[in-house]
C-alpha cells in the first residue's frame, strides 16, 4: 500500500478539484474503493450490491480504525471517499461488462 501511495504522490501529486484540494490519502481510498466496485460487479452482476458491499465494507474498516485508535486514525471521509469511489466502479463495471 505504501507503494501504491508513493506512485499516486508522485505522478497525481496534488490534485485539484475546481479549487478543491484532494489528499493521495483519499485518492487511495478512491481508488481502492473503485476497484472494488469493478470486482463486485463482475461478481455479482449488480451494481446495487457491489456499492453496497463496498461501502459497508469500508465502514467496517472506520470501524474498526475507531475501536484501535493507538495503530488507526478513524476518518469519516475515508468511508465516503471509498464510498463514492464503489460507486463509479459500480457504474464502470455496469457500463463495461453488461452485454
Amino acid at each position: 500500500m505504501e507503494k501504491l501511495l508513493t506512485f499516486m504522490n508522485y505522478w497525481l501529486g496534488k490534485v485539484y478539484i475546481q479549487n478543491i484540494y484532494v489528499p493521495a490519502d483519499k485518492q487511495a481510498h478512491l481508488l481502492s474503493g473503485a476497484i472494488g466496485g469493478i470486482a463486485m460487479f463482475i461478481l455479482t452482476g449488480s451494481f446495487g450490491i457491489s456499492f453496497v458491499s463496498v461501502s459497508l465494507v469500508a465502514m467496517f474498516k472506520e470501524i474498526y480504525d475507531l475501536l484501535h485508535r493507538n495503530k488507526h486514525t478513524p476518518d469519516v471521509w475515508d468511508w465516503v471517499a471509498t464510498s463514492l469511489g464503489g460507486l463509479f466502479g459500480g457504474l464502470l463495471g455496469n457500463i463495461l461488462w453488461l452485454p
